[in-house]
């Protein structure tokens, strides 16, 4: 029986899916030639998604590399001119020199450009190294410039699709919001919330939710306090109980989330999202599968 499309088939056509030839995920570091190499023979990945290093890091395992050495080699994958090109293991590399190494324990791997930049992401994301717009970033990469299928992203890095899905909604987000992302003044959360909203508004409640440290929970409040409120609601404030709910739905969605009710319990709940892609991320995060809803 041939596959049913999801929600978004008739919005946009369909790319064909490309599955990631990679070998086991639990291997991806062992499998392959094991070599000492001179350090000045490795050089950088371009598709390394980290932008950045947090120095006390480096230095910190530098220390360790002095005292007990190099423990877990790191990664590359050979180029012509017998040099080599780092795709995972980065910073253990950049702590090596520091300390003055000359070589480097390294598991040698074949791969392509794809299978490169997966592996590249996949280091950082198991180990957390990468703050949320690194990671959009990365993943937006590997859809658009290696054409991978977001399902088989998802299950490549053991993520779920509504993940991905709201990760890369970030980049939705105004330069100087992103930025803000990334120095950790502002979560994955907040951008979740401000990315929807128009440019001025962003920027706006981003830099007071900086200003006066608020929660995630506290910026969709200032953002409903800035719509014009409902007969419901006007009269007067909403239940404790309520407001509760609204927060427990909204971490488990990762979207805004608004229940109104009447004095009688007779109410309604909404829940916001912006394209096709967010309401199968919305559907995913509910349990439901998607042969349920699929046509």
């Amino acid at each position: 029986m041939a596959k049913r499309a999801s929600l978004t088939a008739a919005a946009k056509p369909r790319v064909s899916n490309l599955t990631l030839s990679l070998p086991t995920i639990e291997d991806w570091e062992s499998a392959g030639e094991l070599q000492m190499l001179a350090v000045t023979a490795i050089d950088p990945s371009p598709y390394q998604a980290r932008e950045s290093y947090n120095e006390d890091e480096i230095v910190a395992l530098a220390a360790s590399i002095e005292d007990v050495g190099i423990i877990q080699p790191i990664v590359v994958r050979p180029k012509s001119d017998e040099r080599y090109e780092l795709m995972a293991g980065h910073r253990r590399w950049l702590a090596a020199q520091r300390v003055g190494k000359t070589a480097i324990p390294a598991v040698i791997r074949t791969l392509d450009d794809r299978g490169a930049a997966a592996l590249s992401l996949i280091e950082n994301l198991q180990r957390e190294d990468l703050n949320p717009m690194e990671a959009a970033q990365g993943l937006h990469r590997m859809l658009t410039d290696f054409q991978v299928a977001q399902k088989d992203l998802a299950k490549l890095l053991g993520r779920s699709k509504a993940d991905i899905t709201l990760t890369l909604g970030l980049l939705k987000l105004q330069s100087d919001v992103q930025e803000l992302v990334k120095q950790g003044k502002l979560s994955a959360g907040h951008g979740r919330l401000l990315y929807r909203l128009p440019t001025a508004q962003q920027r706006s409640l981003a830099g007071m939710a900086v200003k006066k440290g608020w929660t995630v929970r506290r910026l969709e409040e200032a953002i409903s306090d800035s719509k014009p409120k409902s007969n419901i609601e006007s009269d007067r404030a909403k239940d404790p109980n309520i407001q509760r709910l609204e927060t427990v739905l909204m971490e488990h969605i990762g979207l805004p989330v608004n229940i109104r009710s009447k004095k009688s319990g007779v109410g309604s709940l909404t829940i916001r999202f912006h394209s096709l892609e967010e309401c199968e991320a919305i559907m995913e995060r509910l349990g439901l599968d998607p042969e349920q809803y699929q046509s």
